[in-house]
Order: C-alpha cells, then sequence, then structure tokens
C-alpha cells in the first residue's frame, strides 16, 4: 500500500481503533502497531491535526496491556505537557484565569499572525476535550498521574485546567468578559455574522439587498441588531477583550452554537 496522505494518517490510525473495538479483529491493532511511526506529539486537535485523539484511544489500548502501543501513550502524554498551565504562571501570575490553550504554539496570543490566527475556542474546546477524557482514562487505569520528562500531572490537576478553560469562556476572564452571546452583561455585541447584524424584517420591512446589507449593517461599527445568543466567538486577545470590531474575525467570529 502506498505511503498515505499526512493528514490522512490520524483517521486511518484512530479508524483502525475503532474497527478492532467493534470487530475484536487483531488485524486492525497490528495496523495501528506496524503505522507508530507516523505518530508525533502534536499541540492541538483542530481540522488539519487530529493525532491526539487517535493518540489518546490507543493509549487506552496500551493500558488494557497492548504494550506494542506505547508510542501512543508517549505521545499523548506529550500533549499533556504542551498543555502545561504552570509554565505561563512563571510569566503571568494572574494566568489562573487565562485560556491558556489559545497559547497552544508556545506563544502569546498575537493575531497578527496569519497562522495563529486560525487558533481560536474551536481548539480550545477540542484540547479541552481531550484533557477530560485524557484524565478519566489514567484514573479509570489506576494510573493517577502523567509523567513528562520532570514534570507529573495528576488526573485532579488535569482536570482542574481544563475546567479553568471551560470556566473562561462565560464569565472567568481577567476582565469579566463573557465570550458567549447573551451570557451575562459584558458578551460580544458585534461579532463578525450578517444574520445577526442585518436587521429583522419587524423593525426593517423595507428588502436589504445583497451588497446593501453589507454596506449598511455588517461593516459597521455599530452593535449586531440581532443578538445570536448562544453564540460562542472566536476568543481573546492579548488583553483578554477583543470585542470592539466585527472586521477581526479571528476574535469576533462565531465558531460554535451551544444550547
Amino acid at each position: 500500500m502506498p505511503e498515505p496522505e499526512k493528514h490522512c494518517r490520524p483517521q486511518l490510525s484512530g479508524g483502525a481503533r475503532q474497527r478492532y473495538k467493534a470487530t475484536k479483529d487483531v488485524q486492525f491493532l497490528t495496523f495501528v502497531s506496524n503505522n507508530q511511526n507516523w505518530s508525533d506529539v502534536v499541540p492541538e486537535l483542530s481540522w488539519d491535526n487530529k493525532f491526539v485523539g487517535a493518540q489518546a484511544v490507543l493509549a487506552k489500548e496500551y493500558l488494557a496491556g497492548k504494550k506494542d502501543l506505547a508510542r501512543y501513550k508517549t505521545h499523548a502524554d506529550g500533549f499533556v505537557n504542551f498543555t502545561d498551565a504552570r509554565k505561563w504562571h512563571r510569566e503571568d501570575p494572574n494566568s489562573t484565569r487565562y485560556q491558556i490553550l489559545l497559547l497552544q504554539l508556545g506563544q502569546k496570543l498575537d493575531f497578527t499572525c496569519a497562522f495563529l490566527c486560525r487558533l481560536n475556542q474551536r481548539q480550545t474546546t477540542n484540547a479541552v476535550m481531550v484533557l477530560f477524557y485524557y484524565s478519566n482514562l489514567i484514573d479509570s487505569a489506576g494510573i493517577g498521574v502523567v509523567q513528562c520528562s520532570s514534570a507529573n500531572f495528576s488526573a485532579a490537576q488535569i482536570r482542574a485546567f481544563a475546567k479553568s478553560q471551560v470556566d473562561y469562556t462565560p464569565d472567568n476572564s481577567p476582565l469579566g468578559y463573557s465570550y458567549l452571546v447573551g451570557y451575562g452583561t459584558k458578551y460580544p455585541q458585534r461579532i463578525h455574522h450578517r444574520g445577526a447584524s442585518t436587521p429583522s424584517i419587524k423593525v426593517h420591512p423595507a428588502k436589504v439587498e445583497c451588497g446593501e446589507g453589507f454596506a449598511d449593517f455588517f461593516n459597521t461599527h455599530e452593535p449586531n441588531t440581532n443578538i445570536h445568543t448562544g453564540a460562542i466567538v472566536g476568543g481573546p486577545n492579548s488583553l483578554h477583550n477583543g470585542f470592539k470590531s466585527k472586521a477581526i474575525v479571528q476574535e469576533n467570529q462565531k465558531r460554535r452554537i451551544t444550547a
């Protein structure tokens, strides 16, 4: 079989594990064991890089006795180490309330960088999911601790850090902002969204042409006409805010909807 494209490898590895779980056919675990060289420590779980998801579920097989899958467990541990909040505390004593997972690439938030622009609360949410899953996994396996180089992380520490990232979104940021539209009193009112910007037919019965929608309503500094309740915007800038302009897509574009 020809070597698959790099972006396909996480799906093949994770998919093989799921097929093993469904069928108990060991050829699928043999496949992931034979292709461990595909795996490496990754900084995020995203559209482009899903490997940590595969590593986490394959680590479960390792802990269940499949010792030839050790590389996946080591790399899943590496992801936990990469999201270590403590190294940021040395730079910012207030960072216990900082959404540190938006700093996954080891840099302070800097949305002027084109590559960092794709880091937003979607990645944070994905990473938190992995951290909760992994902390429960090591707890249930009776390990309780992830060791990475000289650092040790207990399952309780991992869960507490993941929870701190979840809590940041509603209103636990240093300035008390909520990144969930409609929650609290200081939430985004200029989100990058045409539906939220264009007035309802009830208050603006005249037809709104496509160009007019952009020029008169979307491309303005006015607050959104409609409150897009439940939308979670991209995320904070380095000052923990970012609600001032619809044009700053990274900060104010809707990323998720929550009920």
